[in-house]
């Protein structure tokens, strides 16, 4: 596959943990698929330890906003956000890499919104978003 098939494959995944549709989810993702979470130092091994993972998250997401996808080759990058109900809203930054025409890995950042104070240094220099 190419990256725009990639990149439609990923877009795909998202739309699909969006309406809650897990096992749709699972058919763009390669049966060894490994997911690492460094920000939690977490690793999932596996399609179906992933789909548990994303099938039990306890958070009431509103929905997922794909905010960017760039692909090139086997490697396809998503910015998602995530409103959440009574909390700030969650963004994920996603390296997606493909084999065999599937996901195969991904390396995940997340982070919530407004969750750290800016540095003092920067006083001066940064705006708020």
């Amino acid at each position: 596959m190419g990256a725009e098939e990639n990149k439609a494959a990923v877009e795909r995944v998202w739309q699909a943990f969006d309406a809650r549709e897990f096992e749709r989810a699972s058919e763009e993702l390669h049966e060894d698929f490994v997911c690492e979470w460094p920000h939690s130092g977490e690793r999932i091994r596996g399609r179906d330890a992933y789909i548990a993972v994303n099938r039990g998250h306890p958070d009431p997401w509103v929905s997922i906003e794909i905010l960017r996808l760039l692909a090139e080759g086997e490697v396809v990058v998503s910015e998602v956000r995530l409103p959440v109900e009574g909390a700030e809203p969650h963004y994920a930054l996603s390296f997606w890499e493909f084999r065999d025409g599937r996901a195969a890995r991904l390396t995940e950042y997340w982070v919530q919104e407004n969750s750290q104070e800016p540095y003092e240094y920067r006083a001066g220099i940064s705006e708020p978003l």
